[in-house]
């Protein structure tokens, strides 16, 4: 593809530097414009990384030809800012989630397809090496049929000035935002969802109304079993991704960011590398989608995956509250 296309970033806080950053580092992008609500903070970004600033998405497309943008606005924006990109004919690349609820994400997963724009999300994990080699295992049939699996996350967050994170009407709470990471790799890893039930709590400080920790069962439509953990409250904790089957295991040690893979008959390969910024995963995503807008690969996250993600999470939302088994 020898066009250069070009970018633009809508919501200019904390997530947006590593997308800001991997658009200007990329040969085969421009990275035109940056929005903002809080003009002052557009600003500012536009001019430590070259670019226009706009204080809204109506203001940007009319100002800028875009052919991509990332949305990384709070969740609770994600919907209405990912609609009025996609009416404007532009690529998104959505930050996860890919909104608050199931319905709104079923909206533009049709609004693109009308539009035949590319719309994708966020879950970088499935662009490390780490986890493209357990699936690479997986897939050649390493340790047999999945049987089971958990997925652990935790670490302490920093909440100060993301008051949204705590807010369940602004898409807050672990279960709807973190944890999504979790649903993604386990329906890319194990296989899809059919039904689940949890419980979460409170631990930490600055949460609103939402919760910061949630533990919850899965069952796969494959009828492997599953358990996600995870939290935002916890110090001190590792974070790992466990697959059993009935040949063997593999475990991906995401702190380590070394993958393993132990079989029955006593064999055992390890994946380890360096570890690796954020940013880099986010530039992998963003090379990728490039292609995929020149029809020249197709999405490793698609707007369905995405769909799912929320659906499922949807679901543990609803057995928290019911304290019963939610099917999908």
């Amino acid at each position: 593809m020898d066009e250069i296309i070009r970018a633009a970033v809508v919501g200019c806080g904390m997530f947006a530097a590593k997308h800001l950053a991997s658009y200007k580092k990329n040969p085969r992008v421009e990275l035109a414009a940056v929005a903002d609500v809080d003009i002052a903070r557009a600003e500012a970004a536009a001019a430590e990384y070259e670019a226009k600033a706009y204080p809204s998405v109506a203001d940007l497309l009319a100002g800028e030809q875009i052919d991509v943008a990332s949305v990384t606005v709070p969740v609770c924006r994600h919907a209405e800012v990912a609609q009025e990109l996609l009416e404007g004919g532009v690529h998104v690349l959505c930050e996860k989630p890919l909104t608050a609820t199931g319905k709104e994400a079923r909206r533009l997963v049709e609004l693109a397809e009308e539009k035949g724009r590319v719309l994708t999300v966020g879950y970088a994990f499935r662009f490390t090496d780490m986890f493209a080699t357990a699936k690479r295992w997986l897939e050649a049939g390493r340790i047999g049929r999945i049987m089971m699996a958990r997925l652990h996350f935790a670490h302490i967050l920093n909440k100060a000035g993301r008051g949204w994170y705590g807010e369940i009407d602004c898409g807050g709470g672990i279960v709807r935002e973190s944890s999504t990471h979790s649903i993604d790799l386990f329906r890319w890893l194990v296989g899809d969802v059919a039904a689940v039930c949890g419980q979460a709590g409170t631990f930490g400080e600055q949460m609103t109304d939402a919760e910061d920790s949630a533990a919850y069962l899965l069952r796969s439509t494959n009828g492997a079993l599953g358990v996600i953990d995870v939290s935002w409250a916890t110090p001190v904790s590792q974070n790992r991704v466990e697959i059993y089957g009935a040949d063997g295991s593999i475990v991906v040690d995401i702190d380590q960011r070394k993958a393993t893979c132990r079989t029955i008959d006593g064999g055992e390969e390890v994946f380890s590398g360096e570890p690796a910024m954020a940013a880099d995963r986010v530039y992998c995503e963003i090379d990728l989608l490039i292609d995929v807008i020149a029809g020249q690969a197709k999405p490793l996250v698609t707007a369905v995956d995405g769909v799912r993600a929320v659906e499922v999470a949807e679901a543990v939302m609803k057995s928290i509250k019911t304290k019963r088994w939610v099917q999908l």
